[in-house]
């Protein structure tokens, strides 16, 4: 569980670098005030993602999908051990898929509306 971890922590903060990066990124294609919009964007894409990330936890408690993940099915028992490095590796892999969107807006602004004035 500590490699876990650590992977996690070290995920976690890379896909918080590149939000902070996307949001520069954005923020320095307007022609003024760079820095203000970047901030202004920062909030944005905080905003959206707390939004979604509430959003998908209230549709898996209204579903029950979560329940039923982590529910005994026929002989396959998860283990409370086992429930751990599964909730781990689902939140691995979504700091990754987040840190992936982040990284796909950056390449995205940086190419097409990077203005160095």
């Amino acid at each position: 569980m500590a490699v876990e971890f650590v992977a996690l922590c070290f995920f976690g903060c890379c896909a918080m670098c590149l939000h902070f990066y996307a949001a520069l990124a954005v923020g320095h294609s307007f022609p003024t005030h760079k820095m203000a919009w970047s901030v202004l964007w920062f909030f944005v894409f905080s905003f959206a993602t707390q939004f979604l990330f509430g959003a998908a936890m209230v549709v898996l408690d209204e579903t029950g999908l979560a329940e039923w993940m982590f529910r005994t099915v026929d002989a396959w028992v998860l283990t409370p051990m086992a429930q751990m490095h599964l909730a781990f590796g689902m939140m691995i892999v979504l700091c990754i898929v987040y840190g992936a969107i982040f990284y796909g807006v950056t390449v995205a602004f940086l190419k097409r509306r990077l203005n160095l004035e």
